[in-house]
């Protein structure tokens, strides 16, 4: 049996998977003999932690039989989050195996859709809607990991994280709304629908660009799919955020499609484009919402800041075209797959943000012996990665240094050709390498993470290239090599 023991009471058996911020493990409750997820968190800062601390006790007073219920919070060296595990496939593994019907995508987004409704009732916006947090189940679909929930409100455009692909434009301004959960779901809809993004983006700042200033794709006539949700799903894509329609609508809507037979549906298909009430007057639907979804309308902003807003999200845009990597490496650093346990290889950055598990997924794969449970497999104890490597906390006064490497590569052969770039991230900075050829390293991209600044940085092509990030007396460096065709990292932390 496993000696992890968090906080006197959990005991880890298994690595569920990993991602920027998170380690996942499957994890039994010893007081209350229950299976349970423990996702234990890469925070440290005080601040941060004090803010998850907030937002699970909101997220636990949540029940709902769409969203996984978070049962407890605590610290024991690291904070961890404790959440219902939750059996069946996430929604990413069952697109992978192949094109779900149109009426199975109706019915589990309209279960998406009734768990946002009841959230955003209790004032807390998702954050972080996707494939891989959707749970496919026998009783229906489960909207799991609240690690990145906030409460409604404003939010420093610092602190932006998510999905690229599921990015609402308002978001990138640091506008916390419900309407920007049903941005996403907009976007999961047409994907699901569609088998491509609204927009023909092949990168990163270019899908930002589109989400901010480029109008979607109408979505194409499709068997099965009725006028009805197409203009919904269209509607959920609006750029203005008090232009789309609620959660409780879209699941109302999607419900109806799901299920034509009822008697309902045609009422509930035909008013499905009529104008929601305002916010400030009660709320009516045309019909029943299902699994009694709030008519919780999408609040957002005061209109007469829109052009406020809109100067603010093209300034971002401005920026991320200019070259400035924090804001795209803040996001990247959230959209990290959540992987099968195993050897960790560092990933390439993709617009899409596909993911192979979710965040209280069933077991993907045994957990190594040798791992610490706020540690990446194939990592050293206090690495805080998701296909990238990062730097523990070096002794006072001394240096450490630690190497994180991709796994194994196979027999040697001719230098390789240059490689995609591939993201590296400690808690001093983020920095995007690729192989050049010929045994040689160049840096693509690098940026620092406050408090810490670039003190040096030595771009290549070379036989090593690296970065070197300062905060007062503490020096972080972060060297790259690519001795087999892989880029790989060396650490070295300096405090004296």
């Amino acid at each position: 049996m496993s000696e992890l023991l968090l906080g006197g009471r959990y005991r880890l058996e298994e690595l569920l998977g990993s991602g920027g911020m998170s380690v996942v493990w499957q994890a039994r409750d010893e007081v209350l003999h229950r299976a349970v997820a423990v996702k234990v968190l890469h925070l440290r800062d005080a601040a941060a932690r004090e803010r998850i601390m907030g937002e699970a006790r909101a997220a636990a007073a949540l029940s709902h039989r769409n969203l996984a219920q978070v049962h407890d919070f605590g610290e024991d060296g690291f904070p961890f989050l404790v959440m219902e595990l939750v059996g069946g496939r996430t929604l990413q593994q069952h697109v992978d195996a192949g094109e779900l019907p149109p009426a199975e995508v109706f019915g589990i987004c309209a279960g998406v859709a009734a768990g946002l409704a009841a959230a955003h009732a209790a004032g807390l916006v998702h954050q972080d809607v996707k494939p891989a947090n959707i749970m496919v189940t026998d009783g229906g679909a489960k909207l799991v990991d609240f690690g990145l929930a906030a409460p409604v409100g404003p939010q420093p455009v610092e602190d932006v994280l998510g999905t690229p692909a599921y990015l609402a434009p308002e978001r990138l301004s640091g506008h916390v709304v419900p309407a920007s959960d049903v941005y996403a779901l907009g976007v999961l809809l047409y994907r699901l629908l569609a088998g491509t993004l609204p927009w023909p983006a092949g990168t990163t700042t270019q899908l930002i660009r589109d989400h901010v200033f480029t109008p979607p794709v109408p979505l194409p006539p499709l068997p099965g799919v009725p006028d009805a949700v197409a203009r919904l799903c269209m509607a959920c894509l609006d750029k203005e955020p008090s232009a789309r329609p609620s959660a409780g609508r879209v699941a109302a809507v999607l419900a109806a499609a799901a299920d034509p037979e009822s008697s309902t549906s045609a009422a509930v298909l035909a008013a499905a484009t009529d104008p929601e009430p305002s916010a400030a007057a009660p709320a009516t639907a045309a019909a029943p919402l299902p699994a009694r979804v709030p008519a919780h309308h999408a609040a957002v902003p005061d209109p007469t800041r829109s052009r406020a807003r809109w100067y603010a999200l093209a300034a971002v845009v401005l920026l991320l075209a200019a070259g400035l990597p924090w804001l795209a490496a803040a996001i990247d650093r959230a959209d990290r797959p959540q992987g099968t346990a195993g050897a960790v290889t560092a990933a390439p950055d993709t617009a899409a943000g596909g993911s192979a598990g979710g965040a209280a997924a069933g077991p993907t794969g045994g957990a190594q012996s040798a791992t610490q449970p706020g540690q990446q497999p194939g990592q050293l104890p206090g690495s805080a990665t998701d296909g990238s490597a990062s730097s523990p906390a070096a002794p006072p006064g001394g240096a450490a240094t630690v190497t994180g490497t991709a796994p194994p590569p196979g027999t040697a052969g001719p230098s390789p050709a240059p490689t995609r770039p591939v993201t590296f991230t400690t808690e001093a900075g983020t920095v995007q390498v690729a192989c050049a050829g010929g045994g040689q390293v160049r840096v693509v991209t690098a940026a620092a993470i406050r408090p810490y600044k670039t003190e040096t940085q030595h771009n290549g092509p070379a036989a090593t290239a690296a970065v070197e990030f300062r905060r007062g007396n503490d020096l972080v460096r972060m060297a790259f090599t690519c001795p087999s065709g892989t880029p790989e990292m060396t650490v070295t932390r300096d405090t004296r």
